[in-house]
């Protein structure tokens, strides 16, 4: 392998999750593509656990498997670590809690071989693993922020205005993930705190043209932990995206980029507004709406500086 330059590199960072790491690890190494044309490398977070350990024993079992320690927390900067690291002209993304299909590898490279130079960034589709069984108040739409189920179409074609790409299962064409500096560590999640900028990238590369391209015939599945399919965990995790929002905005000023400040924000006006929020009783129609709305506080909060904690 060391003489050989592969086609894509898999840059898996991880967290102390030794247990889902292995089974990630193993849909990695038994992928359809040949070993020679791709490589794993993985960027061990900071971990206390056997990470270390376990990443070895995938090291020594397969010659296109490659570790790092990357001591500095931060999932923006473990994915820096990675693009550090590699010169293959396409770099994956999954998570250590994902499970790629079979085919995972071999389906993102003859893709890329179809589009034209100016898609940059490939999305495939992602399918829930439940911990515990989904509840009948959340929609399809409500599992986007929990790294699920898309859902922008079933056939394969470039994304469209609002559609985004989650980092689940992606591809980016290394060299303008590069070019861009990569993933902005101000804004990336640090352990538990739900403050993600992992699209602010994304925005700036397309603002200069480029596009980025979903095929669902490119799948991972997702584990879900039970915890998050609760109301509460999706109103702190849109509250947060709101703080996200407040934090790129001043981040594109700091940088002197003009920043798109939120317009006409939506903010709770009335008693049956705040009971969209906090009644346990809700439908999945108020969940929805009560997620709008505590992300848009969220925002406003952000822009006044007037958050403390997670």
């Amino acid at each position: 392998m060391a003489n050989l330059q592969p086609k894509l590199t898999v840059i898996l960072c991880t967290h102390n999750r030794q247990e889902f790491l292995k089974k990630c690890l193993a849909s990695l190494a038994t992928q359809s593509c040949a070993a020679e044309h791709f490589e794993v490398l993985i960027v061990d977070n900071a971990s206390s656990d056997s990470t270390s350990e376990v990443s070895a024993d995938f090291v020594n079992q397969h010659s296109n498997f490659r570790y790092h320690m990357e001591p500095k927390l931060g999932l923006a900067r473990a994915r820096n670590a990675g693009l550090e690291r590699t010169n293959a002209p396409l770099a994956a993304f999954t998570d250590d809690d994902a499970i790629p299909a079979n085919d995972w590898v071999e389906r993102i490279l003859a893709r890329f071989d179809d589009l034209p130079e100016n898609i940059v960034l490939l999305a495939g589709e992602i399918d829930p693993i439940w911990e515990s069984a989904r509840p009948d108040w959340l929609t399809d739409s409500l599992l986007r922020p929990m790294s699920a189920h898309l859902g922008w179409d079933t056939i394969a074609r470039p994304l469209r205005g609002n559609e985004w790409v989650c980092e689940v299962n992606c591809c980016y064409r290394t060299e303008v993930i590069k070019r861009y500096g990569g993933f902005p560590e101000a804004l990336g999640r640090k352990g538990e705190l739900l403050l993600s900028g992992e699209n602010y990238v994304n925005d700036q590369i397309f603002a200069d043209g480029y596009r980025s391209f979903f095929d669902p015939a490119i799948r991972v599945r997702h584990f879900i932990p039970a915890e998050r399919i609760t109301k509460t965990w999706l109103m702190r995790r849109s509250f947060w995206q709101g703080i996200t929002a407040s934090v790129c905005a001043k981040y594109d000023h700091q940088e002197g980029r003009k920043a798109e400040y939120w317009q006409n924000v939506r903010l709770p006006a009335n008693a049956e507004d705040w009971r969209s929020i906090l009644d346990a009783s809700n439908t999945s129609r108020s969940v929805e709406e009560g997620c709008e709305l505590i992300t848009n506080i969220g925002y406003m909060l952000g822009i006044r500086n007037m958050v403390i904690g997670r």
